[in-house]
């Protein structure tokens, strides 16, 4: 754990950073592209491409300081701005615990004036029985505090909701979900899903079977830059 001074601000660099890059030249992004001064004594965050690798880089008065984490499992949430940059105050969490804390007894309060056929009993109820799976953000940041995200990648699926229901067979629908999944893959790692699926479907029957893992839409992208510059030269 970091030990972070009173006063310090932590700041994210929106989008994606090379996480092969070291401390001088995080630095020197800190300084062109989010007009900060590395050596100000606060925290500086990048995130990969991947989602699985954060680095943070620190003048704590004395030295330069380099640290990095790699998640083995999922990805660390990144927000998004038009700046490219987003400051966090260390006392966010801080102020967040207790308005979670209030809210809660609010709701059992108010909850305990209610019948059980209130209308409002049961979606109160809800929350309260999965009340530690709901707070659960205020400690694993890569939590986020909504589920539009989930809500917004059904919205697909809830708008043709009746064509689903005729996939013409079980083998059917199933082929379907694939496919669904595909797509949403190439999606979450920011990639077009129909030229990703053009170009794999049309290389995949030469394809090398022990590279197989060059198709991937992690892996493609950085497959298309490579075989892009070329060309271009």
């Amino acid at each position: 754990m970091i030990p972070v001074p009173t006063g310090v601000r932590v700041w994210l660099a929106t989008g994606y950073t090379d996480m092969r890059k070291g401390f001088a030249s995080l630095a020197l992004q800190v300084q062109e592209i989010l007009h900060r001064d590395p050596l100000s004594g606060h925290l500086f965050c990048f995130r990969g491409r991947r989602g699985n690798l954060l680095k943070v880089i620190w003048h704590d008065g004395q030295g330069a300081c380099l640290f990095s984490k790699r998640l083995e499992r999922g990805r660390v949430l990144w927000p998004s701005s038009a700046d490219g940059v987003v400051a966090i105050s260390p006392a966010q969490q801080e102020r967040s615990a207790p308005l979670l804390a209030a809210l809660e007894a609010w709701l059992r309060e108010q909850r305990s004036r209610l019948s059980s056929a209130a209308s409002v009993a049961k979606p109160i109820d809800y929350l309260l029985r999965r009340w530690d799976r709901f707070a659960r953000f205020i400690d694993d940041g890569r939590i986020c505090l909504s589920n539009n995200a989930a809500e917004r990648a059904l919205r697909g699926f809830a708008l043709g909701r009746r064509s689903w229901l005729f996939a013409g067979s079980e083998r059917g629908a199933d082929r379907a979900a694939v496919m669904a999944t595909l797509i949403m893959t190439a999606k979450l790692n920011d990639v077009d899903p129909q030229a990703w699926l053009a170009d794999v479907l049309a290389r995949i029957a030469e394809h090398p079977a022990h590279r197989l893992s060059d198709l991937l839409p992690w892996n493609w992208s950085v497959h298309a830059r490579s075989v892009a510059s070329p060309q271009a030269a």
